[in-house]
């Protein structure tokens, strides 16, 4: 039996945080967020592994990842310069910083001098900012099956260059790209997008527990390349980065690509849904 933490509904986003047999849980919009036993997984490939691919001190931009729980991995770097973090959700965002057992777990990250908070959409922030940055982190929910669903915006090729545009000479991009053995069309649509943006698309997948699995993509027209020790907290090591690149038969699509760059992405994901369930005798 979970816990009821905290509940909130608003225009945005629904979010319920509950701790139960796994530690805290996060769920926003029905999908889940993170679970505490084996959150770091995911956190580290997506905001710790990339800062090890710079020699230099380094400015970094967030969009989403209001938990604070990246913003924790990117602290332990001491070449992260600055960061600055849009997320949509106030609640989110108050909830890491004040909550006691959120402070626990994402280590009091909002409470940085390197972390300015931003609130807003991270689609409107990069087509509106000025400002550059070195890394950028797409810490996004999962796309929608509904057509409408405004987070699928962020999944665009527009949005791809409009990230772009905020990005310094050279910089890199990080996005969390959906689990590959469920969605294998659609964390393919993605590498095409980001293939249409980048001269440089490295796609990874690893396995936490929790989501079964999650897809990385790291993106940027220069080598990318890790130029610094990895640190012994880290769960990963030179020997086993390899791994992440090995993608087994039942995680790859099935959809041309020349069909799947003509399809929205809510169509690509009803697809690989209804395609599971097949798979496993439910339809």
């Amino acid at each position: 039996m979970s816990e009821l933490i905290a509940y909130w509904k608003d225009e945005f986003v629904e979010v319920v945080l509950e701790k139960g047999n796994k530690g805290l849980a996060m769920f926003i919009n029905g999908g889940l967020q993170f679970t505490e036993r084996d959150e770091y997984r995911y956190h580290q490939m997506l905001f710790l592994m990339p800062t090890l691919f710079f020699k230099n001190d380094i400015d970094v931009l967030v969009l989403g990842g209001g938990d604070g729980l990246g913003v924790r991995e990117l602290l332990t770097q001491k070449h992260v310069k600055s960061i600055d973090l849009v997320d949509i959700s106030p609640f989110i965002v108050n909830l890491a910083k004040y909550h006691p057992e959120m402070r626990r777990i994402n280590r009091d990250s909002f409470w940085s001098d390197k972390l300015n908070v931003i609130i807003g959409d991270g689609y409107e922030y990069v087509h509106n900012t000025n400002k550059k940055y070195d890394l950028i982190i797409m810490d996004y929910p999962d796309p929608s099956i509904r057509e409408d669903d405004p987070v699928n915006k962020l999944f665009t090729v527009d949005h791809f260059k409009g990230v772009k545009s905020v990005l310094k000479d050279n910089g890199i991009v990080s996005m969390q790209s959906t689990s590959v053995i469920i969605s294998p069309n659609v964390f393919r649509l993605l590498i095409l997008r980001k293939r249409e943006v980048y001269k440089n698309v490295i796609p990874l997948r690893i396995n936490v527990n929790s989501y079964t699995d999650i897809g990385i993509i790291y993106a940027s027209d220069d080598e990318i390349e890790i130029v610094r020790e990895i640190p012994p907290h880290a769960f990963f090591s030179k020997e086993s980065i390899g791994s992440f690149m090995v993608f087994h038969r039942d995680e790859l699509p099935d959809i041309p690509d020349e069909v799947l760059k003509e399809k929205h992405i809510s169509e690509v994901i009803a697809y690989d849904l209804y395609t599971r369930r097949k798979a496993q005798g439910r339809i």
